[in-house]
């Protein structure tokens, strides 16, 4: 449980020292290795991008290019000592360019390579094993509480609404940061009246006196993360599948892609220190963009106050290769719409209406009609009837014809010109509405809830 001190910090941030966020862009100038290969050390520059992921840029000055190891699975990854004084591990090369330069005898070789993770603070083996995450997405607090509220929030360092799941077990706990009592603590408050604030001082001042071996701080932040214990403790590889997961269950929950925003694990031997980690997601910017945009916890229909998220994570993990796909078309929306884009998610929701159908063994002919029925609240009924121009029972047959519109060469686009691309707009987000309500409901999410999620999130 010590790794949720990485995230509650009661001491001041030294000096040139970077609070982790996973959503801002970050580089290091660093010294990199093959492990027990200092000798053959270069030089580069370390990037993060949110979205692009790690990116290592880097120079090497003589001809030969240092050969990456591999751990037991076959990863390959390199070790290294950046400017900011802590040790790093880049685990899983992937694409990259290379340039040789040729000056005189001079010769150096520049180039970029990408990471899919970024271990900062240790160096480690791909096959290290962890026991302890903590995990904060974008969005999470206001899914938990207005961020306007915050002063309203209590701090409390235990864990809470602890839940069994495939994996041992998810908790949630509050995060925050601290600053000290000014000498006088009065210089926080106002009162019209002396004499009440001189009683605050004297009671403050009694309370310090009393508890002499405490120090009594000033909650300058807070916020609220997961706390995932694995047991037994698994890999580095299994810990990300993990954190997109659970990523996947926020989206959907909130109706927006999310991100990492923290992320922190404690090893299985305590002799190792705590590693922050950074993960190349391969985003869209906008969609990264999309991720940082502020959401109200008043607007959203599913919240804490709803469902308690612990309790969600173990039937979502159930069902998570079920419903990947349903959460990847979240996970990569990028907030612009055009019709290329529209005819391929149609498409696909129609895919998924019928796999609604296929799983409940419901005939041929009702595979696009019996999720309607079953899944979509009225609004959603109401607006399909009337963009498609049929009646409520027929809605199955006009997204068939859809379908067939978009998916076969020389069928003539009847559905599709009256529509247009503001009518097909509409009628893709609430097809899609219906999959995500069958998805909410099949996890556990209760229907009053659902059905306000789909109210909420309707085109107007």
């Amino acid at each position: 449980m010590g790794i949720g001190r990485d995230l509650v910090s009661m001491k001041k941030i030294k000096k040139g020292q970077q609070l982790m966020d996973l959503l801002k862009e970050i580089n290091w100038l660093g010294t990199f290795f093959a492990p027990d290969s200092y000798a053959d050390r270069f030089s580069g520059r370390l990037e993060y991008t949110p979205g692009e992921g790690v990116l290592l840029r880097y120079l090497l000055t003589n001809e030969v290019r240092p050969a990456l190891p591999q751990s037991k699975s076959g990863e390959g990854y390199l070790h290294g000592i950046l400017d900011s004084g802590e040790r790093c591990t880049l685990i899983g090369p992937g694409g990259g360019e290379r340039t040789r330069h040729f000056k005189g005898p001079q010769h150096s070789v520049s180039g970029g390579m990408s990471f899919g993770i970024l271990v900062l603070g240790t160096h480690i083996t791909p096959d290290q094993k962890f026991e302890v995450a903590t995990i904060a997405y974008s969005g999470m607090q206001e899914f938990f509480f207005p961020t306007g509220s915050k002063d309203e929030e209590k701090f409390s360092p235990d864990l809470s609404d602890t839940e069994p799941t495939e994996f041992g077990t998810a908790s949630i706990f509050t995060t925050a940061s601290f600053g000290y009592l000014p000498e006088d603590p009065i210089a926080l408050f106002h009162c019209s009246d002396p004499d009440a604030l001189e009683a605050l001082s004297v009671a403050i001042k009694d309370v310090e006196n009393r508890y002499s071996d405490q120090v009594l701080h000033l909650k300058k932040d807070i916020g609220y993360a997961l706390h995932l214990n694995f047991q037994p403790p698994l890999e580095l590889s299994d810990i990300r599948l993990k954190i997109i997961e659970l990523g996947n269950l926020l989206a959907l929950l909130t109706h927006k892609p999310v991100l990492p925003q923290t992320v922190a694990l404690a090893p299985q031997t305590t002799s190792l220190e705590n590693a922050k980690i950074y993960l190349s997601l391969h985003r869209d910017r906008r969609t990264v963009d999309m991720c940082m945009k502020k959401t109200s916890h008043h607007h959203l229909p599913i919240n804490a106050k709803t469902v308690k998220f612990s309790k969600l994570i173990s039937k979502w993990l159930e069902k998570s290769e079920q419903f990947r796909t349903v959460a990847e078309n979240l996970q990569n929306q990028t907030g612009v719409t055009n019709l290329h884009d529209l005819h391929g998610e149609l498409v696909l929701n129609v895919a998924l209406l019928e796999s609604i159908s296929i799983v409940a063994k419901r005939s041929k002919q009702e595979r696009y009609q019996y999720p309607i029925d079953s899944f979509a609240s009225h609004w959603i009924v109401e607006l399909l009837s009337k963009e498609l121009g049929f009646q409520p029972s027929e809605i199955g047959e006009a997204i068939s014809d859809i379908r067939n519109e978009i998916a076969h060469f020389g069928r003539p686009r009847i559905l599709l010109r009256k529509l247009g691309l503001n009518g097909l707009y509409r009628v893709n987000a609430a097809v899609r509405l219906v999959v995500l309500g069958y998805v909410l409901q099949s996890i556990g999410v209760p229907v009053s809830e659902v059905r306000e999620y789909q109210y909420q999130f309707l085109p107007r």
